[in-house]
């Protein structure tokens, strides 16, 4: 699944800097998966940077119409991104409120329980 699509991808890519995002936009296909997929390769990279400063990325119906992905990125006790951990759930049952209020949360208290051991 391409990373511009699904949350932990974006997430992941948040954690470069902007030299390599940059770079890794540049070589990228854009493809479109649903209507609401980002295809605009400068308007990816402003969507990354907004995962950057929230430390979180909401996708929403980008890869699936129906399913919106939430991801916060894995950090080593050197505070490294080793990977990201997120989860999905179906749009019809989740707005974007709830899931920040809900599922964020548990999401980040996980990735912080995780820190020592990774």
């Amino acid at each position: 699944v391409p990373a511009h699509v699904v949350s932990p991808g974006t997430v992941l890519l948040a954690t470069l800097k902007d030299a390599a995002l940059l770079k890794w936009a540049a070589g990228h296909d854009f493809g479109a998966f649903t209507p609401k997929t980002v295809t605009d390769r400068d308007a990816f990279v402003e969507q990354v940077r907004r995962a950057r400063l929230q430390d979180h990325w909401i996708a929403d119906g980008q890869l699936d119409a129906g399913l919106t992905g939430i991801a916060v990125p894995l950090r080593d006790r050197r505070g490294r991104c080793v990977a990201a951990v997120g989860l999905t759930v179906q749009r019809v049952q989740w707005n974007a409120d709830r899931i920040v209020t809900e599922l964020l949360p548990a999401l980040q208290s996980t990735a912080q329980n995780l820190r020592p051991v990774l």
